[in-house]
C-alpha cells in the first residue's frame, strides 16, 4: 500500500517516457536488426541506466564497431512481462483490499 504523497507512480510513469524515447530513436532509424545497427550518435541517445539495463536485457543489441540494434521481439516480450507483472500487482492489491473488508 502507498502511503499519501508517495512518487512511486510519478517514477514509474518517467521511466516508462524515458524507455519509449529510446525505443522511438531505434525505430525512427529502422534500427531494429543487425543489417541496420546504429551508433549511439547517429541515435542521438547517450548510455544512461536505463539503457544499461534494456543491454543486459538483450532488449538491445550491441555489435562490433559500437553500433546498437533494437530486439523487437525481446522488446515486446518484455513489454508482456511488465504488463504480468502490474496485472500481478493489482489483483495482489483487489485481494488485499476484499479481505480487509471481509475481516471489518
Amino acid at each position: 500500500m502507498m502511503l499519501a504523497g508517495s512518487t512511486g507512480p510519478i517514477v514509474g510513469a518517467a521511466i516508462a517516457r524515458r524507455r519509449r524515447k529510446i525505443f522511438v530513436a531505434f525505430r525512427t532509424l529502422s534500427a531494429t536488426s543487425p543489417d541496420s545497427a546504429r551508433t549511439l550518435f547517429e541515435l542521438g541517445i547517450t548510455t544512461s541506466r536505463l539503457f544499461r539495463t534494456q543491454l543486459r536485457r538483450k532488449v538491445i543489441v550491441q555489435l562490433e564497431g559500437d553500433k546498437y540494434y533494437l530486439d523487437e521481439y525481446r522488446e515486446k516480450d518484455a513489454e508482456r512481462l511488465r504488463h504480468r507483472i502490474a496485472f500481478g500487482m493489482i489483483a495482489a492489491l483487489l485481494a488485499f483490499l476484499f479481505i480487509a473488508l471481509l475481516l471489518r
